[in-house]
């Protein structure tokens, strides 16, 4: 019974050759994305650009900048005063 356990074992390592291709797109779609560059976060609208901001600071963060620009504050400003006094 030993052979049998290892014809099994062998049977279940081998994928046909499209499984294997599955695989490395599924691993090329996983990788993450670079970081957008300041021309491209200037161009994008507020939702996406706090959708593309909120994945490197925290939710604190996110709140008082969207509190600023309320009152008036361009984003640029809103990010630099809430660095400064609230952190990332």
């Amino acid at each position: 019974m030993p052979g049998h356990y290892k014809k099994k074992k062998e049977e279940e390592d081998e994928e046909p050759p499209m499984d294997k291709m599955a695989k490395v797109r599924a691993a090329k779609k996983s990788k993450p994305k670079a970081k957008s560059s300041p021309k491209d976060l200037a161009n994008m609208s507020d939702a996406e650009y706090y959708k593309e901001h909120k994945k490197h600071h925290s939710a604190k963060h996110i709140k008082a900048m969207k509190e600023l620009q309320k009152i008036g504050a361009d984003r640029e400003k809103a990010h630099k005063w809430v660095a400064k006094n609230i952190g990332n």
